[in-house]
């Protein structure tokens, strides 16, 4: 009889061992967007989401969705490209334009622009311009001309990318923390940390509604790794963090080059 006992107890703290955490179906909390903090910073970055509690609040597992817009060329990208064509021009022009005219306007192709593309897109207009009037009379000056015009439409592009990620985060104190890795070749670490606005509102089914979302990130390999050093795999080492309270950005896009990383993970809970 003792032994069948303990046998049942065994069962028992086997199964309830095995259970999953008694996640409140019904509460469901709102990540309000979230901005980045630092006004220097190139990208607009802007963090949302959906977490899930247990409850009694001590994990969520959170949903989220980032989007990031940056400029293709950097001032200091497009001043250094003008600089080296200026040096280049300036070696022997003539030579150049010569050289430039063979391969940019001898097009043997026949394709001219889309009429509907020229009458909607300001800056493929200003380009067709500008290649016209050198091919019409190629010179220095008009040269660079369409240097400029190339540089500044190049400028002018944005590239968007959005992604969506997952994370369950467990309770330390007043704030919600994943320590996720070493991964990957490289050993990358992520550290995320979750801080309500209003501590109280946790109680409450739907949550607070304001967060800051503090990231870090850092690698295990050592510094001399011929693999991660390489551009294709290095990891940026650094810390950013995204708030309710951040001061809203704008970047001035003449063309945006949009890239979606979503996984489709619409439910948090969803493996």
């Amino acid at each position: 009889m003792r032994l069948a006992l303990a046998v049942v107890a065994m069962v028992l703290v086997f199964i309830v061992a095995s259970m999953p955490r008694a996640y409140a179906d019904h509460e469901r909390f709102i990540v309000g967007s979230m901005r980045n903090v630092d006004p220097s910073a190139e990208t607009i970055t802007s963090t949302s989401g959906t977490c899930v509690p247990t409850h009694d609040r001590e994990t969520l597992e959170c949903y989220f969705t980032t989007f990031g817009l940056w400029k293709s060329q950097t001032a200091a990208d497009a001043k250094k490209q003008s600089e080296e064509l200026m040096q280049e021009l300036n070696k022997d022009s003539a030579k150049s334009v010569r050289e430039f005219k063979k391969g940019f306007c001898e097009d043997k192709s026949g394709k001219q622009p889309d009429p509907k593309y020229l009458k909607y897109n300001v800056y493929a207009r200003a380009m067709v311009s500008a290649a016209k009037a050198f091919c019409d009379h190629p010179s220095r000056d008009s040269i660079l001309s369409l240097f400029r015009t190339m540089i500044e439409i190049e400028g002018k592009k944005c590239k968007c990318v959005v992604s969506d990620w997952r994370a369950t985060l467990a309770r330390q104190v007043d704030r919600w923390i994943e320590n996720a890795g070493p991964s990957g070749l490289c050993g990358v670490i992520k550290v995320f940390t979750l801080v309500p606005q209003d501590l109280k509102k946790m109680k409450a089914p739907t949550g607070p509604l304001l967060w800051t979302l503090y990231e870090k990130t850092v690698t295990t390999h050592g510094a001399d790794d011929p693999l991660c050093a390489k551009s294709m795999f290095k990891v940026e080492e650094g810390a950013m963090t995204v708030s309710w309270d951040a001061p809203e950005k704008s970047i001035d896009c003449g063309e945006i080059d949009f890239t979606s990383a979503l996984e489709g993970m619409s439910d948090p809970r969803k493996k």
